[in-house]
């Protein structure tokens, strides 16, 4: 064959390869992507405004969100407020997502797409279900672990609808957590311990014991009434930083109203900044939890001195009124930190009593 006649039917044959290629991806844009890219929830995308509860629904934990005329509430935790961004990151991701690939309808592989039954124990997926105002259900879905992007341009989720033994996998995610800190603002009191003067440990046995720091430029805490090179327990040093960390980004984990003061036997911790402001927090364990309830009051002295007056009684209005209805489940590590003795810091006394913090 000559090479004239040899090009013009490799160039002849690369056409209809071309043009079948076009014919098939004009039949898949056609047949195919419809089926497979369709909203997995219609009616919540045309109706998201709608939304006025939500439950969401772990092994851990069910948590019911209600919209009121102030925004968004938990009402089940005694309509403690929502984070209404939070909420509307939720529904929009809902309201977009799209199927992507039919997985498995065996219910022995939903496991390793986290899609087994979300109340069973250990289970790893989350389902969420959202109502308009008369009860109707906008979305319903069992919602598992992330599906990395692989060639399709973005991450995706695997997805299952109660009732329907079909699993799939999804273009777009949506984020659900298992906490009720998860729906609403989860850090309720931030301090530097740079801002701390003083913090005060009271144990239910009645010993107390407290760490000051003359100035914001001091490094340390120091054992109040002991000099500031006294001796102390071996990491006493480094136990005392924890504590003088144990306001910053102080964070909850469930909340309930505040019905009455804690019983009893609970711990407490105050906390002092250096422009007068004071934060108590009674706190008590309750199983494997520590619950805490605050107060915010303020030292005239400290801010007057300090030219902040207006300032601190300010900030602690604020806190009394955000913190103060409210009765707080917060880290056990911060509890273990606060509920420290002081025999936690200082060596046994040597024929002399345990310095008293005031």
């Amino acid at each position: 064959m000559k090479p004239i006649a040899f090009y013009a039917l490799a160039v002849a044959t690369a056409a209809v390869v071309v043009a079948a290629g076009f014919a098939g991806a004009e039949r898949y844009a056609k047949d195919e992507r419809p089926a497979f890219q369709e909203r997995v929830f219609p009616v919540l995308s045309a109706r998201v405004n709608d939304a006025t509860a939500i439950e969401a629904i772990s092994s851990d934990t069910t948590v019911q969100l209600r919209r009121t005329n102030g925004g968004w509430v938990l009402a089940d935790r005694d309509n403690y407020p929502g984070n209404a961004d939070r909420v509307a990151k939720v529904l929009l991701e809902l309201s977009e997502l799209r199927r992507m690939e039919p997985k498995t309808a065996l219910e022995k592989r939903y496991v390793r797409l986290n899609l087994q039954d979300p109340k069973a124990p250990d289970s790893r997926s989350r389902q969420i279900r959202v109502l308009d105002g008369a009860g109707t259900v906008l979305a319903d879905t069992i919602v598992g672990r992330i599906r990395p992007a692989l060639g399709v341009g973005a991450d995706g989720v695997y997805v299952r609808l109660p009732g329907d033994p079909r699993a799939w996998s999804t273009v777009g995610t949506v984020e659900i957590g298992r906490d009720v800190s998860d729906w609403v603002d989860r850090t309720v009191v931030d301090y530097d311990p740079e801002a701390i003067r003083r913090i005060r440990l009271v144990h239910p046995d009645g010993t107390a014991i407290a760490f000051v720091k003359s100035s914001r430029e001091d490094a340390t805490f120091v054992v109040e009434g002991l000099a500031k090179d006294a001796p102390l327990k071996e990491g006493a040093r480094t136990e005392i930083e924890r504590v003088s960390d144990a306001f910053r980004a102080f964070d909850m984990w469930d909340v309930r109203a505040r019905k009455g003061e804690l019983a009893e036997g609970a711990y407490r911790a105050e906390m002092e900044t250096f422009e007068g402001l004071i934060l108590r927090l009674a706190f008590r364990r309750e199983e494997q939890f520590y619950w805490g309830q605050f107060e915010a009051a303020v030292d005239r002295a400290a801010a007057e001195a300090a030219g902040k007056l207006a300032e601190t009684e300010r900030a602690a209005a604020d806190l009394e009124t955000r913190l103060g209805p409210w009765t707080y489940r917060f880290a056990t590590y911060i509890g273990d930190r606060l509920a420290a003795k002081p025999g936690d810091f200082l060596p046994p006394p040597a024929n002399s009593a345990t310095p008293a913090a005031r």
